[in-house]
């Protein structure tokens, strides 16, 4: 078939700039119709992207199933309307890179988070003997704090 408004197999689901000749099953407004109900549900997207909607207030996050040395994960990609579909996806297709690399995105993500953490604690980090304790009658009081 032809293409029909920018997009493949005939139909608008599928951008041609991004995964083409992926039969995705979510569009737009279906993502932003979706309403909470008293169980938390999901709206598949394919290839391990869903839309997780918890119960009322009904918050919607962007995860991402994924398999690696034969035990399963989901990884949290972003929180709709922050990310768009698109982004998801975009952001799912990176993450499918990684684990067929054999990369686990969690195991990095907790990686750069902990990094970051330990170059936060560096910079804040200062030496007791440092401080010193108020000057009396003009001199400065060197007792040890500990």
């Amino acid at each position: 078939m032809g293409t029909y408004g920018g997009t493949t197999k005939g139909h608008p689901r599928t951008p041609t700039m991004i995964l083409e000749g992926n039969d995705m099953s979510l569009t737009d407004l279906e993502v932003k119709d979706a309403r909470p109900q008293e169980r938390p549900f999901k709206l598949n997207d394919g290839k391990g992207l869903f839309l997780h909607i918890s119960p009322p207030p009904g918050k919607k996050t962007w995860r991402h199933r994924y398999k690696i040395t034969g035990k399963e994960s989901v990884i949290v990609i972003g929180e709709y309307p922050d990310m768009t579909l698109l982004s998801a996806r975009v952001e799912g297709e990176a993450m499918r890179r990684k684990v067929k690399a054999g990369i686990n995105p969690s195991k990095e993500r907790q990686a750069v988070k902990q990094a970051a953490f330990q170059e936060k604690e560096k910079e804040v980090q200062v030496p007791i003997n440092s401080f010193h304790l108020p000057t009396l009658k003009g001199r400065q009081d060197t007792r040890q704090i500990f």
